[in-house]
């Protein structure tokens, strides 16, 4: 009975967690449809790509919602939604700096990020004339190798005015993590 009860509780865990994400994607969608009312129609058909990726299963809310903000402004800009977002970046760099001490350039990016999205702020910055190229070089690597290629739009590589509304299953065009992007034919 109390493995019943253990797992119904966990379960109950989840569920709210769940719920708890899916306000939190609502909030952030509402907010972005205010940044970019011309592509809000766009915005709104998001809510399929606003789950967390596999790095922001244990973040806090915080790197969540940095993470959402990034992609519905990727989606106003018709950009590209693969790359990892400034809140999955946070995430890692977050729970790397728990187990081992950051190098410079990882911890400049870390603050970089920080400021850019909060308003954390140390006495001085770690980013100087010296770090500023690391730093932007890190930045494109992490969203390199943390990019989630299922998450990518079917309408992305059409204009954003002449985008049909879509279903929630039509914005996720495979499942598979290692299945390559599909070739927009006119």
């Amino acid at each position: 009975m109390d493995d019943l009860m253990g797992r119904f509780s966990k379960l109950m865990a989840y569920v709210g967690d769940v719920f708890a994400d899916v306000e939190a994607a609502e909030e952030e969608i509402a907010a972005a449809q205010k940044r970019h009312p011309s592509h809000a129609a766009a915005i709104w058909d998001a809510f399929p790509v606003c789950q967390r990726s596999r790095v922001l299963r244990e973040a806090p809310e915080l790197a969540y919602r940095i993470h959402l903000r990034c992609l519905l402004d990727r989606v106003a800009a018709g950009e590209d939604l693969r790359p990892a977002t400034d809140g999955e970046v946070l995430a890692v760099l977050s729970a790397l700096s728990l187990e081992h001490p950051l190098r410079q350039d990882a911890a400049a990016l870390y603050e970089c990020l920080m400021i850019k999205h909060t308003s954390y702020r140390t006495g001085e910055s770690p980013l100087s004339e010296t770090y500023t190229g690391a730093v932007e070089e890190l930045l494109a690597q992490l969203r390199r190798k943390l990019s989630v290629k299922r998450r990518w739009p079917a309408w992305a590589e059409r204009p954003m005015q002449t985008q049909p509304r879509r279903g929630p299953t039509q914005w996720l065009l495979w499942q598979d993590s290692e299945a390559q992007a599909p070739q927009m034919v006119s």
